[in-house]
């Protein structure tokens, strides 16, 4: 943690150097890019040109204690779709059904499939 903060003391020191012109600017300098820093780190912030975002280590953390909270209910709901399921079997099974009965409509069996004509154009 020490040196994490020393880093971003050395960054925001180096940014404030290079950018000031005498010392009581480059001191307001690095102040602002002090605070500013870990804000960012803990809230999020969007890049200058408005291109990327960080969503910030509070709703990060957020984020993953809703997920660890769902994850039961996540769970149940993906293990309705496996093939052992009666439901995700009989689809299945209607499915293919479908799949030969529309196949087959012009009395020809294989995997052709029938052209559709309409009489009028579908508007």
């Amino acid at each position: 943690m020490v040196l994490l903060a020393f880093g971003i003391a050395v960054g925001a020191g180096v940014y404030g150097f290079t950018k000031a012109k005498d010392i009581t600017t480059t001191l307001k300098r690095v102040s602002c890019s002090v605070a500013v820093v870990p804000d960012d780190l803990l809230n999020g912030n969007v890049t200058a040109d408005g291109a990327a975002f960080f969503t910030g280590l509070n709703m990060l953390s957020q984020s993953l204690t809703w997920f660890d909270g769902n994850l039961t209910s996540i769970n149940n709901v993906l293990t309705e779709f496996n093939s052992s399921n009666s439901n995700m079997t009989t689809a299945i099974s209607d499915g293919t059904t479908l799949m030969t009965n529309i196949k087959d409509t012009d009395g020809n069996t294989g995997n052709g499939m029938t052209t559709l004509t309409y009489g009028a154009p579908i508007s």
